[in-house]
């Protein structure tokens, strides 16, 4: 079945300006054109935004799909590639949330310096609750 850009973005949940900048990317080439210049896709294309959005939800990003859908282009099974993508992916999550964690430690202790702060001068304000972290 063929449907326009806004027909295949209405079904997958989302923009017809993210279809395109897939286009763009390489990620879903529409299966052709109408007279009038618009883009159609296939069912071969709904599938691929299908795998797109799941990838993508998985924590996946863009770069590392576009590598997915060259192997699959290909005609090879990209499981192995997955498995590597996946564990490196893993590995910036845990990363980040690291970073995130240390971060909330920072902010908690900030917090608490400076409700001190305001207790001892009610009338004062003042951010050397954070210069004293910085020390300044």
């Amino acid at each position: 079945m063929q449907r326009t850009i806004s027909e295949l973005a209405s079904e997958a949940g989302t923009s017809a300006d993210t279809l395109r900048y897939y286009d763009r990317l390489g990620l879903l080439p529409p299966s052709g054109r109408t007279a009038a210049g618009y883009r159609i896709y296939d069912d071969a294309a709904s599938r691929r935004l299908r795998f797109i959005r799941a990838a993508q939800r998985s924590g996946l990003r863009l770069e590392d799909v576009a590598a997915l859908l060259e192997i699959w282009d290909r005609g090879s099974c990209p499981c192995g590639h997955t498995k590597e993508l996946v564990e490196r992916r893993l590995a910036e999550v845990d990363a980040e949330l690291a970073s995130l964690r240390s971060t909330r430690k920072e902010l908690v202790e900030l917090a608490r310096r400076n409700d001190a702060c305001r207790t001892a001068n009610p009338s004062e304000w003042s951010c050397a609750t954070v210069e004293r972290k910085g020390g300044a």
